[in-house]
């Protein structure tokens, strides 16, 4: 919903709906909406390091380890590209430098 909407404009009631919780139990989960959010973030980019350090060869030229580093953070990448949502969405819309 972060994504889809943009962090201010999600409310944690309407996401607990979405996740099929009242926003009483969601709160037994985290604390804040920033809370949540970290989180997210946290567990992208942990996985995203844990997939770099399982795909990095362990013997190889340099060469292939650049490669397979690229491979691993490209934009088509699924935990890349999320990480780089959750990252926009941290800031927003209205964060981004004019132009871009």
């Amino acid at each position: 919903m972060f994504v889809e909407k943009g962090y201010d404009a999600t409310g944690l009631t309407e996401l607990a709906s979405r996740i099929g919780l009242l926003k009483g139990s969601l709160y037994h989960y985290i604390a804040t909406k920033d809370d949540l959010l970290f989180a997210i973030i946290d567990h992208v980019h942990r996985t995203s390091l844990s997939n770099m350090v399982d795909w990095q060869p362990a013997d190889g030229s340099v060469h292939l380890k650049i490669r397979m580093f690229i491979k691993v953070m490209s934009p088509t990448s699924p935990t890349t590209s999320c990480s780089a949502r959750c990252s926009c969405m941290t800031f927003g819309p209205s964060a981004r430098p004019a132009g871009r």
